[in-house]
């Protein structure tokens, strides 16, 4: 017909009524419309009837010029080695399996620019199967074929390397050593991206080869290309070697080395865990390196830190930016053995209160035995939690305030009119609430939280006092005097007001702080202008300049404003296939952990608010006379609690806490009998408990299924 349409529809009709012949096969492999060629190579897919012409058309449309074709090759390839689509499994019906190797190759190298990542992804899991039967035939065509290929070619030999990492096999991890060799000068390149394979496949425990490393590292230590020395110092570090191992530690406090190679360094020195490694990274937090330097420092500390690595980074504090102070404090309460010098230097005055994040805070408050909670709500005062709309409400208006121009002399005058009638800066204001000079300003995240939910950490003395006297007058106010025969309360304005304590009908000190809620309603510009004002004060002596912002921005959250991973959508998606991950982007989550408190191929996830959960999500159907059981193992972070919920069509089928003060992981088993015979939609929710530190983690999560004896 004349049609694309028409075309097409008798193009599917023929299929699905199995009377697509290899003869309208053929043409259809040349016909002048991508969108023909491209169904064609679906069908040949589909259809799983391995003969030598049919793989011929494929090695043919592999090569055309049109991306949607070459993506259906892509798929029909995978098809050939494959039972499914996103996980190995035997081919149906007894089809056998075919060598499919030219094709892919065929591709690569008509793909090669690699700027179609749905062709790099479905040619990676068409090769995938062939990796794990033959790691040697692929390695040999990427030594041959695989820098006339770049830069796709280097995508898939790092997942390529990275899968046989996953293998657990040292004699895998031997023909990579083989691989490395076989390189010259010329493949640099090719080498950088194998590197990065093997690196990224040692994360959470490091895998070696059964034979000595020594010769292979030695010759891309001495290479040309400094991005080979670098990835060949962090693999060497990995792997042990002691001349790698020396030179990536002292990469760490390089100033000449670019910041991506300090930074890599710092992740790896994480990963070995050495007395060495541990020097180098405390003195780079106490040395003069820019804040990613030092906050990816100061984390990985966290990690690999003795007992005495808290108090070490605390002597430091003054010198520190607030970026560096916030992830400090975020150390300093992960561990009880820094808890308590932590505490201590809040106490004696060394750290300032208003210097600590309010999620360190929360975390002190409301984590660890009931002295140190007890010790923690006397430092800092009553801690309640924050709501969902107030954290929405918090990140909104951060948004306001880092988008739009500044006007320091406009945010003086209204921080005269909003705040110095009850605080004092640099000696101007009045004294109902903590002088701003030293307090509560030492990110932007935490001034806002401050402004907008005064009511979040109260602390002690800045309770508001309630009095209602016998004539039916009220007062309220902080309280700066109680003596015998008077109570005096400072207000807004500032005023004193004297009570006999004869006349005091009631004295009630209330949930709330004195400070008022309501100030984000001001006007946009007025509320950016005050808050970086009051943040960037000019008697500060630091001008407001892009890198002061930057430092100011910088301890969001408790964390610096440095760059988190990009999402790892096909390790997620690889996790459990037949589920699908609903969760928000959130501090690096949602993501596939190789290792984590002793289980392998670990899921994180976190709720996106206070109501939303995130969710892990499968239509299932079991057939009638089954019984089928729901398993799966579950964790908390080390610093919060969450709620796990089970759902069936919405219907909530179990419900329980997830606590990080117990086991660290806990058997779920539920039985889904009751389901068998209709299909349903089944949810695992990681939802919200006290919004702290909410991370879920997921281990081995299946349906175990038995058919019901007949009776």
């Amino acid at each position: 017909g004349k049609s694309l349409d028409a075309r097409l529809a008798a193009f599917w009709t023929l299929q699905s009524s199995g009377f697509l012949a290899d003869d309208i096969l053929a043409k259809a492999a040349t016909d002048a419309e991508p969108a023909i060629r491209m169904w064609a190579a679906r069908f040949i897919g589909e259809q799983r009837v391995a003969s030598e012409e049919r793989m011929k058309w494929l090695e043919t449309l592999a090569r055309d010029g049109d991306a949607t074709v070459r993506s259906a090759v892509a798929s029909a390839s995978r098809q050939f080695v494959s039972g499914q689509l996103t996980v190995n499994a035997p081919l149906p019906g007894g089809a056998r399996a075919f060598d499919t190797g030219a094709i892919l190759a065929a591709l690569v190298e008509s793909s090669k620019a690699g700027d179609d990542a749905t062709i790099a992804f479905l040619t990676w899991m068409a090769a995938e199967p062939i990796v794990l039967a033959e790691p040697k035939r692929t390695l040999q065509w990427f030594s041959e074929n695989g820098q006339a290929n770049m830069p796709l070619a280097g995508t898939l030999l790092a997942k390529t390397l990275r899968r046989l990492c996953d293998l657990r096999d040292g004699s895998k991890l031997d023909l990579a050593l083989d691989f490395l060799s076989s390189l010259t000068d010329a493949d640099a390149p090719l080498a950088v991206r194998a590197l990065d394979g093997l690196i990224d496949g040692q994360r959470g425990k490091a895998i070696t080869p059964t034979r000595s490393t020594e010769p292979v590292l030695k010759k891309l230590l001495a290479s040309a290309n400094k991005d080979v020395v670098s990835r060949a110092q962090q693999l060497g570090s990995l792997w042990g070697d002691a001349n790698a191992l020396k030179a990536g530690l002292a990469r760490i406090n390089d100033a000449s080395a670019p910041e991506a190679e300090r930074l890599a360094a710092i992740k790896v020195s994480a990963r070995v865990k050495s007395d060495d490694g541990r020097r180098a990274l405390r003195a780079l937090v106490s040395g003069t390196a820019g804040d990613a330097l030092k906050v990816e420092a100061v984390r990985a500390l966290q990690q690999v830190g003795e007992d005495d690595t808290g108090p070490q980074l605390l002597a430091s504090w003054n010198s520190l930016t607030p970026a560096v102070r916030a992830a400090v404090s975020d150390l300093s309460a992960s561990r009880n053995a820094w808890k308590g010098p932590f505490l201590a230097a809040v106490e004696r005055g060394d750290v300032k209160r208003g210097d600590i994040p309010p999620t360190v805070v929360r975390t002190l408050a409301t984590t660890g035995t009931t002295a140190e909670r007890v010790r923690a709500e006397k430092v800092f005062g009553k801690i309640r939690a924050t709501s969902a709309e107030k954290l929405r409400l918090i990140d909104a208006k951060r948004k306001i305030v880092v988008s739009g121009p500044i006007d320091l002399i406009k945010g003086h005058e209204i921080a005269t009119r909003a705040c110095f009638i009850c605080h004092k800066m640099y000696g101007e204001g009045a004294d109902i609430g903590p002088d701003l000079t030293g307090v509560g300003r030492s990110s932007l995240d935490a001034l806002l939280h401050n402004v907008i939910h005064p009511n979040e950490i109260i602390g002690a003395g800045y309770e508001n006092v309630e009095i209602e006297t016998k004539d039916d007058r009220f007062f309220s106010g902080r309280m700066i005097e109680n003596t015998a025969s008077i109570v005096k309360l400072l207000q807004a304005g500032p005023t004193e007001s004297v009570i006999a304590k004869s006349d005091i009908k009631s004295l009630k000190i209330s949930e709330n702080s004195v400070m008022p809620e309501g100030l984000e309603q001001m006007p946009d510009a007025d509320f950016r202008n005050m808050i970086w004002f009051i943040l960037a004060h000019p008697k500060d002596g630091k001008p407001l300049n892009d890198q002061r912002r930057q430092e100011l921005m910088g301890g969001s959250g408790g964390h610096a404003s440095v760059p988190l991973p990009a999402r790892d959508g096909e390790s997620i998606a690889l996790w459990a296939p037949e589920w699908r991950v609903d969760a928000p982007d959130f501090e690096g989550s949602p993501a596939k952990l190789p290792q984590f408190a002793g289980r392998n191929n670990v899921l994180m996830t976190h709720p996106y608010d206070g109501e939303t959960p995130a969710a892990i999500v499968r239509a299932l159907m079991l057939p009638r006379d089954t019984r089928a059981t729901l398993r799966f193992s579950v964790a908390a972070h080390e610093k919060g609690d969450w709620e796990l919920r089970i759902k069936s069509d919405g219907e909530l089928l179990h419900k329980q806490t997830v606590k990080h003060d117990g086991p660290r992981w806990q058997e779920v088993a539920l039985d889904l009998s009751s389901l068998a015979g209709r299909r349903v939609v089944l949810r695992l929710e990681n939802a919200a408990n006290n919004w702290a530190f909410e991370f879920a983690y997921w281990s081995n999560l299946r349906i175990d299924t038995a058919e019901v004896a007949a009776k």
